[in-house]
């Protein structure tokens, strides 16, 4: 807050002194795309009826250089531009659209323009600050030639368009056509550069006279500064907040199942199962009459390794007791058939 008083007074005492000259102010626009704190309270403070001094304006844009947040810094110089150029509604579609998604945006509708190049100092300033190393210059027809760079250092942009034309009804272009034409051009340089973070500065250097001298009635763009959204200071744009991991949603390759509580009581399931309910059920019955006649039967002995040795080493004495005994009734047959053959 007492940024804002000093600012305030220093304001008074430009005006009681008389150093601010009527028709030499430029309305000036100023934007960062990541939140710089405490850069609000200058648009809640600031009186659009009055023009706002250079030495002030010219602090209140070092404080938002100051906080380094952005991979660009570009400013932009339109000569010619006055107030009354913004109510050419159809001629800007690029500018209100980036300060609408911007975290801190600033609007001045008279602005003191220093003899002195103001953007000088600012870059000076920026590139001590920020260790800023590359700068790139654009003029005139050099504006609609910008080439994309890829890597991440951070640069730079000086932007100076043509002059705007005259408002007589024959100039071709028109004044409108112009300013439309340049804040496309604008939207290229911005829309290449490699990351959205970036600070703007957007003024005329080079100001035209206003066409009325009484004080304006209306902001530049009051759909989005007097919106209540821009009362208080909060990041538009972080992107490391927690959002839910995206998983994809289940699609299954067959349908789901039905869920139907099966009965045995159920006449269609009776009806479809009949075979296998009987196949069942013999089943079922063959076994218990096995288990019943198992229960109830005589119990033979059961056969062990050591009693079927007995068994067969017994069968093979019987086999040899056979042989023994038919061989000594085969002798005896022979000696009665030899007697025989002796008493013959």
């Amino acid at each position: 807050m007492q940024n804002v008083a000093s600012w305030l007074l220093a304001l008074v005492v430009a005006v009681v002194q008389g150093e601010l000259l009527p028709g030499k102010s430029a309305p000036a626009l100023l934007w960062s795309y990541k939140l710089s704190e405490g850069i609000q309270e200058y648009q809640l403070a600031y009186n659009m009826t009055t023009v706002l001094p250079a030495p002030e304006f010219n602090a209140i844009a070092l404080e938002l250089l100051d906080h380094c947040n952005s991979h660009a810094y570009v400013f932009v110089n339109q000569p010619g531009l006055r107030l009354e150029d913004f109510d050419y509604e159809d001629a800007w579609t690029v500018l209100p659209n980036y300060l609408s998604r911007s975290s801190s945006a600033l609007r001045f509708e008279q602005v003191e323009v220093s003899p002195s190049n103001v953007f000088e100092n600012l870059i000076a300033h920026t590139k001590r600050r920020c260790d800023v190393q590359r700068e790139i210059i654009l003029r005139a027809e050099q504006t609609n030639q910008f080439e994309p760079y890829i890597d991440a250092q951070s640069r730079i942009i000086q932007v100076h368009f043509s002059p705007l034309p005259g408002d007589g009804r024959n100039e071709r272009p028109s004044r409108e056509d112009v300013l439309a034409d340049h804040d496309q051009r604008l939207r290229r340089i911005l829309g290449r550069l490699p990351s959205p973070a970036v600070t703007v500065i957007y003024t005329s250097l080079e100001p035209a006279d206003r066409l009325s001298a009484s004080p304006p009635r209306a902001g530049i763009f009051p759909e989005i500064f007097e919106h209540e959204s821009r009362r208080i200071e909060y990041e538009r744009n972080d992107r490391d907040l927690q959002v839910n991991r995206y998983f994809p949603s289940h699609h299954p390759k067959m349908e789901p199942i039905e869920e139907v509580e099966l009965s045995l009581l159920d006449p269609k399931f009776i009806q479809s199962n009949l075979k296998l309910l009987k196949l069942i059920a013999v089943s079922a019955i063959g076994s218990l009459t096995w288990q019943l006649y198992s229960l109830f039967s005589p119990k033979l002995p059961v056969a062990t390794p050591k009693g079927t040795a007995k068994r067969q080493k017994g069968q093979k004495k019987l086999v040899k007791l056979a042989t023994a005994q038919a061989a000594k009734q085969a002798e005896e047959v022979k000696l009665e058939v030899s007697q025989q053959e002796k008493e013959d």
